[in-house]
């Protein structure tokens, strides 16, 4: 659980380092759909960032998981900071955002792939 909590702080410190405009606004709600929706918190920050929170993960559990449960997101491809995993669609299901991991920390892939180009060449630090 440590390793957890190290890791999205140090990813949530290194996205607002690098994009601190994102963060100067206020939160905006999404609203995830389906029959387990009520165990989902999510919000977008500066249009960019979105966190996802498993809410009450032992009674999503015990009704047996995310279902077709999804969250609408405003862009197509995005990535999650935390694990590097790429998600598509403008309605990603829950359960594979939070297959590996019961939070994630997306962003537009177009933003991974620019910084992440920025990061081999070394131009980023």
């Amino acid at each position: 659980m440590l390793r957890i909590t190290k890791l999205v702080t140090e990813r949530a410190l290194w996205l607002r380092r690098d994009h601190p405009d994102w963060f100067a606004g206020s939160y905006t709600p999404l609203a995830s759909e389906g029959p387990a929706a009520e165990h989902a918190v999510a919000f977008l920050r500066g249009g960019h960032a979105v966190t996802v929170v498993t809410r009450l993960p032992a009674g999503l559990r015990r009704r047996g998981g995310w279902a077709d449960t999804a969250l609408p997101l405003p862009e197509l491809h995005w990535r999650d900071v935390l694990t590097g995993v790429r998600h598509a669609g403008l309605r990603p299901p829950l359960a594979e955002l939070t297959r590996r991991l019961p939070v994630a920390l997306l962003i537009p892939d177009r933003v991974w792939e620019t910084e992440q180009g920025r990061r081999e060449d070394g131009s980023m630090q």
